[in-house]
């Protein structure tokens, strides 16, 4: 066994706003050639839970990871028994994935892992990913977001690692590695139909798993998120900054995926205008981080109006693509039974 162990993994990923979405694009991204043009096959319909509860603010692909179904990852469970192995046996155990080229990930508490906000501070149980390790350093190098506010590559320690676990309850081990046997290229009828479901406020079915009653999809989505900046003031005072950096980058990967589709000839250019819609919505995302430091009553209208806007172009320009792509695929259809 190899005494340093580094898997493919990037940390320049189009997502930030959560752990997951970001570590499992950095595996795809980091191994796979054409891995961006096949994130564009998805990544458009998104929901959000307006409701009782929690809120919710994500993508429809599926509820438990992103890509289940879909014969990308290959997943397996292993639950840790912390009473009967010993943290050699379990370092062994995990020395043993990594070098087959499994990623490991779970959750563990961060008040004892360094390089992470709650640490020594406050009990806060999140995501990791372990992608490699420094056996003579006695280090794992892991992924995620760390006290620089950033999502970024870190390290930990063994016995922080082991604290991590041991001060939450069941830890789990989920072993991931990428099916390198799939082919990977992007798919424009997989584009409109998710495009479709989105425009026409549709869940977007994989295996028809996870559809909710007080979710919002597509562009209804887009005026329930909209709702809830607005009604900030009568609700808890604060604005989650994820919503809105998950708003930003869905709007940002639209317009990388328009530019795509336009090179290959499918759609007309549609770079600037949609451009203007990113930036609207970079802009919003400012302001929720604006507003949760100062609180100023104006804030919530400015975003409103902000919002307003980008809903209004977004759903204007992506019907023109919508109508295009029909038009596209009638000829094509039309071409097929001459």
């Amino acid at each position: 066994m190899e005494s340093i162990i580094q898997l493919p993994i990037t940390d320049v990923v189009p997502f930030h706003a959560y752990q997951t979405r970001g570590m499992e694009a950095g595996i795809l991204l980091a191994s796979v050639e054409n891995a961006k043009e096949f994130l564009f096959n998805s990544c458009i319909n998104y929901f959000f839970r307006f409701g009782e509860g929690k809120r919710f603010f994500d993508y429809t692909c599926d509820k438990r990871s992103w890509f289940f179904g879909q014969d990308v990852f290959y997943r397996q469970t292993y639950t840790v028994d912390m009473e009967r192995e010993t943290r050699a046996e379990i370092l062994k155990k995990i020395l043993h994935w990594l070098s087959h080229g499994i990623y490991v990930y779970g959750f563990f508490n961060e008040k004892y892992i360094p390089h992470k906000g709650a640490y020594g501070r406050q009990d806060f149980q999140h995501a990791y990913l372990i992608y490699g390790c420094d056996q003579p350093r006695e280090l794992f190098f892991a992924m995620g977001y760390t006290d620089n506010r950033k999502f970024e590559k870190y390290t930990i320690a063994y016995p922080d690692f082991f604290n991590g676990i041991e001060h939450i309850k069941e830890p789990i081990f989920w072993l991931k590695y990428l099916n390198t046997n799939r082919a990977y290229a992007f798919d424009l009828h997989q584009v409109y139909w998710e495009l479709r479901d989105y425009l026409f406020s549709q869940y977007t079915v994989q295996e028809g798993y996870g559809k909710h009653p007080e979710e919002r999809y597509g562009v209804s989505a887009n005026q329930a998120f909209r709702k809830y900046a607005c009604r900030v003031e009568d609700d808890d005072g604060y604005l989650d900054p994820r919503y809105s950096r998950f708003f930003y980058e869905n709007k940002q990967f639209m317009l990388e995926r328009l530019c795509y589709m336009h090179q290959c000839g499918h759609i007309g250019d549609y770079s600037e205008a949609y451009a203007a819609v990113t930036k609207q919505s970079q802009t919003a995302h400012m302001l929720f981080l604006k507003y949760n430091i100062t609180h100023h009553h104006r804030i919530p209208a400015a975003i409103d109006r902000l919002l307003k806007q980008v809903n209004d172009a977004d759903e204007q320009i992506l019907n023109q693509v919508f109508d295009e792509l029909t038009v596209h695929f009638e000829k094509e259809r039309q071409g097929n039974y001459r």
